[in-house]
């Protein structure tokens, strides 16, 4: 194993909180990285942080095609969006963004010359690669490959970001996209604004892709283009959320009943990029977390014996992940081992 890319809130952190005290040694990314022997471990994860937090700080991050991509996002937004179904949205919008940002290297950026625009569009000041217009009736196009399209953009909670755009694929309308996140998407940890993905099916093949800005007045960010025909990305592993204690629940004003519609969005998120063809995952962290015995005195936050269970589940879906090596032989060919579980399910002998 070489490189792992961990995107979380406190379960995940490197770091000790007032809020999460529990040793960063005892914690799964620890756990997992020496016992697989990472190498390499970049961990943005943050106590508080939300999907929207965590879309924003990975939205520039490259990972390659042999990394190990790791993410466990939405215990704060249970937290803080609660039962309410326009912010639950605010989360599937971002956690898309968070998992189609390792995934997809190829798209099409607002600010490069193959994204044709027409109106008022200037770049953003919030990332390098975005364009903004108030202007109602501004387009960008762009031609990308796939049988699914998706496009990047920002949600934002400010007055003057109650924006909407329409969404043609070779001149058919596919859809909306609403960037207005004065509903309340702003996160516990303050950010006001957050990327954002919403999905297309479509058919396979090239398709003439266009944003048309139907607000007036109003700021529309758009970050890129892209379609589902992309090279082999990181295997990304997306898990979701632990069972709370009582304490929990009542501390923080939740139930099980959010819980379980949470993980039932990420459960679907997941599925779809797999229906894409993408390399993603689902840890079923909430299968195993025992309320009684595997959290601290909070209610929320697991114990050792909690965090060594959300361990195992990581670990065995990364190993279940099959991995390619080579090996030169003596006469000129490459033998190609296919393994999963440390078990060679195929060998094939190639040419050298």
């Amino acid at each position: 194993m070489s490189k792992i890319d961990i995107s979380g809130d406190s379960f995940s952190s490197d770091a000790t909180s007032s809020g999460y005290s529990l040793p960063v040694s005892q914690r799964w990314p620890a756990l997992v990285s020496s016992e697989l022997g990472y190498t390499t471990i970049v961990n943005r994860a943050k106590n508080g942080d939300q999907a929207g937090d965590q879309s924003y700080k990975a939205q520039a991050v490259a990972r390659a095609a042999g990394d190990t991509v790791a993410i466990l996002v939405g215990t704060n937004d249970v937290r803080v969006y609660k039962d309410n179904a326009t912010k639950r949205g605010y989360f599937a919008a971002f956690l898309r963004r968070l998992i189609a940002d390792a995934i997809m290297p190829n798209r099409v950026k607002g600010r490069d010359a193959a994204m044709v625009k027409t109106g008022a569009w200037s770049n953003t000041q919030v990332n390098t690669f975005g364009v903004v217009t108030n202007a109602q009736g501004a387009k960008a196009a762009a031609t990308v490959s796939g049988s699914e399209i998706y496009v990047g953009y920002i949600i934002q909670n400010h007055t003057d970001c109650q924006s909407s755009a329409d969404v043609y694929i070779d001149g058919v309308k596919a859809g909306t996209l609403s960037a207005n996140g004065t509903a309340g998407s702003t996160t516990e940890n303050g950010q006001v604004y957050a990327p954002a993905l919403a999905r297309f099916a479509t058919t396979p093949g090239q398709h003439s892709v266009e944003v048309r800005v139907t607000s007036s007045g109003e700021y529309f960010y758009l970050d890129d283009i892209r379609g589902s025909d992309q090279p082999v990305g990181p295997m990304t592993h997306v898990s979701n959320l632990s069972k709370w204690a009582a304490a929990g629940y009542t501390t923080f004003g939740a139930t099980e009943a959010m819980v379980t519609a949470y993980n039932t969005l990420i459960s679907s998120i997941v599925n779809e990029f797999k229906a894409d063809g993408f390399k993603v995952s689902l840890v079923d962290i909430f299968s195993v977390i025992n309320p009684a015995t595997d959290l601290m005195a909070d209610g929320l936050h697991p114990n050792a014996p909690g965090q060594r269970k959300i361990a195992d589940k990581f670990k065995a879906s990364i190993q279940s992940t099959p991995v390619t090596v080579t090996y030169p032989t003596d006469w000129d060919t490459i033998l190609k081992l296919t393994v999963v579980s440390g078990v060679v399910t195929t060998m094939v002998e190639v040419p050298a």
